[in-house]
């Protein structure tokens, strides 16, 4: 050990052409349309939501609601897509929805208008598959009072609306006006299946200008409401050389019509009419749904569905299901298949399958075989049950609050005793966990190998989460919610009563889950850029030393060494990400496995050149635990930069309290260096001093505690680990080279509780007095001057010294020890002495 993520449908766009997508995360957790964290850009995150006109596609899949607070009209000229059960809804104002491009609802996708006056589609309006188009407001202010415009679109979009399964829906609130109103030439819908609901009188509940016409298709089973009597539906609708409604795509005689059509009053002067089932028909699949049980120990899972049109003559119906979805292909495709026998329209059929794998995500899908075609349902998903009661798996099916019954699975909210599983398959967002809300205490915590999810800790020092017995991160992140100013401060804080292990891919990190382009959370959690004690202008953030700087430096250090609880600070530039590193307190009563990274970092950007910028200081790791075991990293690394000067290291503390474990079974790094650079010729040629080092204190049951500064000058983006360069110090007038601060300026640290402490300097690491201070000893691994201790006119007393191999005694001065000492101060390494006591 060195210590130191059917195709959607692609239309071409009648106004522009789409630059890039975003795409929903809702990774800030509050469901709300402008907020820029709830979006990636074309797999970031995004530095700004799509706003009110994006020219870019917008993706809102498996979102749960989305809350639309306008600020002005939507008119968005890329395609939008609402998909995987997400709602997306206006909730204030009557601003008007103006999609320029084209809109697709699909897979129990719903756009609800909600206060909007006006939805007018300017593109295609794709929905099938469940989609739904949600009309809610009584429309006003117009004098056709249409609550819907479809204005097609020009060449090369054609304007043909094809419709699957459409559902117009009122709930509750009147609809007034032409609910259909294409406004161009040779506007056609073609109705498949779903209903049509008209329920104004006016224009007869469509206004259908040049030729445009609603066109049912044949064998469609699709049901239409309109506010005539059934004894005006054709004179008004179908009659004439170019009638409002055609069935496949051709206006038809009254003869044709009641041979085609079955027609009935519904009362207030509103009639109700569909086709008529006809021979040779292809069969129609309904809704289709699964439940999860446990039976005599054994996990179940019961399959239903239906066909509102068994097709004649009548289809056999197979069920198909497997971990896998097994695509529309062939039966065979799938894993496994159950013959249901022969369909009858409207009657429900299903089955319930046995032994099946518990806590799994099961595909599902119904074929209907008509001996000569293969009629496949929407695939769907079903969650298996686990025959202990206490698992629970996230699911994330509306949000990512913990406090939310039903994102879970089962539906309750995890408290003590249960067994939390964040699992890949399952969660359809990240998770942010409200402890003091939504359960104190858990039983385990298990995250699986290949889930890319963060939970996102809103904890304090004083109501973090329990988890009773053991942990196991083998993917994913844990950080925690960024910081705010004031009392309580938010903190990842997790005790954990059994084991806790840390995967190689996986993170527990003190930062919001945001990052590069490889989706790790780099962004660090502690004050935002220009704050925090060590913020200082035109350099990096101060912490535990100085950072990296160009002239003069006067940046506070701060927080505990031993118990180091304090926010990095953030650096300085015009971007918000360059903000210190945040908190990571574990307390793990077994051992703390690390194979992957365990970390608080500060954060910067390696820019162009012509950059100004200074980074964040690294954060505070504080652990506790019986034992120390993996190869992975732990590091309170200062942010990277270059012009400006990186951040300092942070503050790592670990303390082990098993009886016998020590620190060798752990194989990993363990650093808090300052951060890395841009490149070293950048350095040389600005005169930059490298940032200064954190603190590492290393604690034992039976040993004191050891304090490592190391430090090395690496180049790159502060990601991945590469190879220290030629340490750099500058020459420039009034421009010191940077140290770790011994005491802190802000010192948290008992003079009584330093006195015990054992320091060791390797690297380039190096140490700069604040005032008089006494430690245990004072060990640095070479005698070339690459360690240092700067006085500053102050005291260290210490009871050994060893540089290199040799123990040194005495006052030790920039004299008697040149290179090593710095400045007019001195190192006084008490004499061994023997007492005897005589009686």
């Amino acid at each position: 050990m060195r210590n130191s993520l059917p195709a959607i449908l692609l239309a071409t766009l009648a106004f522009s052409a789409s630059a890039g997508t975003y795409t929903w995360t809702g990774a800030a957790g509050d469901g709300q349309y402008f907020t820029a964290g709830n979006w990636d850009y074309d797999g970031a995150p995004a530095a700004n939501a799509p706003g009110n006109a994006p020219a870019d596609d917008i993706v809102m899949n498996n979102a749960g609601t989305i809350e639309y607070n306008p600020g002005g009209d939507w008119m968005p000229s890329g395609t939008v897509t609402i998909s995987g059960n997400t709602t997306f809804v206006q909730i204030n104002g009557n601003a008007w929805f103006l999609i320029r491009g084209d809109l697709v609802i699909r897979d129990g996708g719903t756009f609800d208008t909600g206060t909007s006056e006006r939805l007018r589609i300017a593109g295609s309006l794709t929905l099938d598959r469940g989609g739904v188009l949600l009309l809610r407001t009584t429309i006003f202010g117009d004098s056709n009072n249409a609550a819907l415009y479809l204005n097609g679109g020009t060449a090369p979009c054609p304007g043909e609306f094809k419709i699957e399964n459409l559902n117009f829906e009122n709930r509750g609130t009147a609809i007034s006006g032409t609910l259909l109103s294409p406004q161009s030439d040779n506007t056609v819908m073609t109705f498949h299946s779903g209903s049509l609901v008209c329920t104004s009188g006016s224009y007869e509940g469509l206004y259908c200008p040049g030729g445009s016409h609603i066109n049912v298709a044949p064998g469609s089973t699709s049901t239409f409401t309109m506010p005539r009597s059934a004894a005006n539906i054709y004179s008004t609708y179908f009659s004439g050389d170019a009638p409002r409604i055609r069935y496949d795509g051709a206006p038809i005689t009254q003869t044709e019509f009641e041979e085609l059509f079955l027609v009935e009053d519904a009362g207030n002067n509103t009639a109700v009419f569909k086709l008529k089932p006809t021979a040779d028909t292809t069969p129609v699949f309904g809704q289709s749904s699964a439940t999860s049980a446990v039976s005599g120990g054994a996990i179940t899972a019961t399959f239903t569905g239906v066909l509102v049109n068994a097709g004649d003559p009548a289809a056999t119906v197979t069920l198909v299901y497997g971990l896998a979805d097994g695509g529309s292909d062939s039966i065979s495709g799938w894993a496994h298949s159950i013959s249901l026998g022969t369909a009858a329209s409207d009657v429900p059929f299903g089955t319930t399958v046995t032994g099946l794998d518990p806590l799994s995500l099961y595909h599902y899908a119904f074929v209907a075989d008509t001996g000569a075609e293969l009629v496949w349902s929407s695939s769907k998903t079903v969650a298996t049950l686990s025959a202990n009661p206490a698992d629970i798996i996230w699911f994330g099916s509306q949000s990512t609050d913990s406090r939310i019954a039903a994102n879970w699975f089962p539906e309750r909210v995890p408290g003590e005793g249960d067994q939390v599983h964040v699992l890949s398959d399952f969660s359809r967002r990240s998770l942010d966990w409200y402890p003091s809300q939504g359960g104190d205490t858990v039983g385990t915590w298990t995250q699986d190998d290949s889930t890319d999810h963060y939970v996102i800790f809103h904890t304090t020092a004083d109501d973090g989460l329990v988890v009773t017995g053991n942990v196991s991160i083998a993917s994913g992140a844990w950080t925690h919610v960024v910081m705010t100013d004031g009392e309580p401060m938010e903190m990842l804080n997790v005790t954990v009563g059994g084991d806790m292990v840390i995967g190689a891919p996986a993170f527990v990190t003190a930062g919001r889950p945001n990052g590069d382009t490889t989706g790790r959370p780099w962004t660090s959690a502690g004050h935002p850029r220009g704050l925090g004690p060590g913020y200082q202008r035109s350099a990096g953030a101060s912490f535990a030393g100085d950072g990296g700087h160009t002239n003069a430096y006067t940046g506070v250090s701060y927080g505990s060494i031993l118990d180091p609880l304090s926010y990095g600070s953030g650096g300085y530039g015009d971007n918000d990400t360059y903000a210190g590193g945040g908190i990571v307190k574990l307390a793990v009563g077994g051992t703390l496995t690390v194979n992957g990274t365990l970390c608080s970092r500060g954060f910067g950007y390696a820019l162009d050149n012509d950059f100004i910028g200074g980074a964040g200081s690294g954060g505070s790791v504080n652990v506790v635990c019986g034992a120390l075991a993996g190869s992975g990293t732990i590091d309170a690394n200062g942010g990277t930069r270059g012009l400006c000067g990186s951040g300092s290291g942070g503050r790592v503390s670990v303390r082990l309290t098993g009886a016998n474990a020590t620190f060798a079974d752990f194989t990993g790094f363990i650093e808090a260096e300052g951060g890395y650079v841009v490149d070293r010729n950048t350095v040389e040629n600005r005169d930059i001093a490298p940032a200064a080092a954190g603190t590492v204190a290393l604690q034992t049951a039976t040993e004191a505690a050891k304090v490592v500064v190391h430090n090395e000058l690496r180049t790159g983006n502060g990601i991945n680990r590469t190879a220290a360069v030629e340490w750099y110090e500058p020459v420039g007038e009034g421009n010191e080279p940077s140290a770790t601060h011994l005491p802190a300026m802000q010192d948290t640290d008992a003079p009584a509780a330093l006195r015990a402490t054992n320091w060791e300097l390797s690297g380039h690491g190096a140490i700069r007095l604040t005032a008089d201070t006494r430690v245990a000893s004072l060990t640095l691994s070479a005698t070339n001057g690459t360690q240092r201790v700067y006085t500053d006119g102050h005291t260290l007393r210490t009871s050994a010294f060893i540089a290199g191999t040799t123990a040194l005694h005495g006052v030790l001065t920039s004299t008697t020890l040149p290179g090593i000492v710095l400045g007019n101060g001195s190192i006084v390494v008490d004499d061994a002495t023997t007492v005897i006591l005589v009686r």
